[in-house]
């Protein structure tokens, strides 16, 4: 995976998770049917780069990820303490 791809990938998770929570298939759906992937001639994302760019998205802007069972992945604001 292109490593200067990496905040459209970011942008393009937050975009379909700020809408409704998605299981790792519907997000790999998405991904790889964006205009985005397709464009870049991107064919694969595994959830090993999903997990990664959840994390990095955590991380770097103020988002929690919450899993649902490990089956569906969501998304919302931190709250500072």
């Amino acid at each position: 995976m292109k490593k200067d791809f990496y905040l459209t990938r970011y942008a393009l998770i937050i975009k379909k998770l700020e809408s409704a929570p998605a299981t790792y298939s519907q997000m790999e759906d998405y991904l790889l049917n964006s205009f985005e992937f397709q464009d870049a001639g991107i064919k694969s994302y595994s959830i090993r780069t999903l997990q990664r760019d959840i994390r990095e998205i955590s991380d770097l802007l103020t988002f929690l990820f919450t899993t649902k069972r490990k089956v569906t992945i969501g998304i919302t604001s931190k709250v500072a303490q």
